[in-house]
């Protein structure tokens, strides 16, 4: 079983409208590919995530349940692509510094701030070593 991101996002838009109609526009398309999206999802949920009349949509127990679930899920994978997208262009990551006693004076603590500043989301290691390692 597998959740399309597409389908959670048009899931996710209805559940804040809870009208096809404005939650196509919201998300540009046709009202029926909205409709064929949630109908995808609800197979592959195995339920009903909407009630629908023909004035009225509001979400089931099952799409109450799996709403703050897909919010997370949606936000955790926009995250894990802004960590990803930064490793590729060197601005995260694992930093590894040795230093040695003779090392120690003020340039390393401003340089190792401005890096912190820099790259906010890089890991630093330091590690005290002997000076010929």
């Amino acid at each position: 079983m597998y959740l399309e991101t597409g389908e959670l996002r048009a899931f996710l838009v209805l559940a804040s409208e809870l009208h096809f109609r404005k939650a196509s526009e919201r998300l540009f398309i046709f009202q029926p590919a909205l409709s064929r999206q949630i109908q995808r999802l609800e197979e592959t949920t195995g339920g009903a995530l909407f009630a629908r009349t023909r004035r009225k949509v509001a979400l089931t127990e099952a799409g109450r349940l799996l709403l703050p679930r897909t919010e997370r899920l949606l936000r955790d994978g926009e995250e894990a692509l802004k960590r990803v997208k930064e490793a590729t262009e060197g601005r995260a990551g694992t930093l590894c510094i040795g230093f040695g006693i003779a090392s120690i004076c003020d340039t390393r603590p401003r340089a190792i701030l401005r890096f912190r500043k820099l790259h906010p989301h890089a890991e630093l290691h330091m590690r005290d070593m002997s000076t010929p390692s």
